[in-house]
């Protein structure tokens, strides 16, 4: 039977779910419970908006001075660097500064000046971010970390591992759509999920069957800047400071969610064709691309594509 934790964490949906023998219930409430205090002990760690977090000082504090971090931002950041060499910077968790000058722009209503873009360009990098024996500086000040593009799947990693421990076996936690699972459904089928059409969100554009392994998407059609009457996405390409010319979405599939988050919002940037090359050289790595002409997958993934039909590989 299925147990259900469903709410908001994090400034978005929360649901964890168990499926369990009858008779387990009260032990799987219990569970769900002991996940939802990680979260919340995790978020006092890792949030970019809680101005006493270990982030938030980090942001205050590392451009001033060297600053010792805890072994979990340690691993935090030790992973998002490798992430940012290997995609050559499409991800790059330096870029909060874009994020300040772009939420000014839509407060007076008009878009950045180019001087302005390249102001804030200057502090972006991972190569600004020093990190060594468990200390972190920033090379320059105004640097600025924002975590929130692979942090949230950090923490499903985490809830998911826990109750893993405790001795669940079919587990899902899914935090605002990103999500980690372990296990079949109550009729014993792969675990169904939706991926979203980015041009009409209320619909799917495919459903995926998953049994083990962790589904992020990145798309910049839900959450938006209005500038001048016209939306602009909350993704950055670090190397113009805009959002990236693509508009459609992108889904990775991998082994944790920590790396399908970051991967995610690295393939947006990259786009279809550069996303695509990318994905298909990552042993492991599977990425399904929604564009204005349809569907396009690599191997991987196109094979767990459920009653959808035409899609590119």
């Amino acid at each position: 039977m299925k147990v259900v934790d469903r709410g908001r964490e994090l400034g978005t949906s929360y649901e964890v779910e168990l499926i369990v023998r009858e008779g387990e219930e009260e032990r799987a409430r219990q569970g769900l419970q002991a996940a939802r205090d990680e979260c919340h002990r995790l978020e006092l760690i890792l949030s970019e908006w809680r101005d006493d977090s270990e982030i938030s000082r980090l942001n205050q504090e590392a451009a001033h001075r060297p600053v010792p971090v805890s072994d979990l931002v340690d691993r935090l950041l030790t992973g998002a660097l490798q992430v940012a060499r290997a995609t050559g910077g499409t991800f790059d968790f330096t870029w909060a500064p874009l994020g300040v000058l772009w939420d000014e722009a839509e407060r007076r209503g008009r878009l950045p000046e180019d001087d302005e873009l390249a102001q804030a360009r200057e502090l972006i990098g991972f190569d600004k971010v020093s990190l060594r024996g468990g200390v972190v500086r920033f090379e320059r000040a105004g640097v600025r970390i924002g975590v929130a593009s692979f942090a949230k799947g950090w923490i499903i990693d985490a809830l998911f591992h826990q109750l893993r421990r405790a001795g669940f076996t079919d587990v899902i936690v899914n935090i605002g759509g990103d999500l980690r699972v372990r296990g079949r459904d109550a009729a014993g089928e792969p675990q169904a999920f939706d991926v979203l059409d980015p041009y009409r969100p209320t619909r799917a554009a495919a459903k995926l069957g998953v049994v083990d392994g962790s589904l992020a998407t990145s798309g910049n059609y839900f959450r938006v800047r209005r500038i001048g009457g016209k939306p602009y996405g909350h993704l950055f390409d670090p190397a113009t400071g805009r959002p990236p010319a693509f508009d459609g979405s992108v889904t990775v599939l991998a082994e944790d969610a920590a790396m399908a988050d970051a991967i995610a919002t690295a393939l947006f940037v990259m786009g279809p064709e550069r996303g695509m090359a990318f994905a298909r050289q990552v042993p492991g790595l599977e990425a399904l691309y929604v564009d204005r002409s349809g569907l396009v997958a690599t191997d991987g993934l196109g094979a767990r594509l459920l009653a959808v039909e035409g899609a590119r590989r």
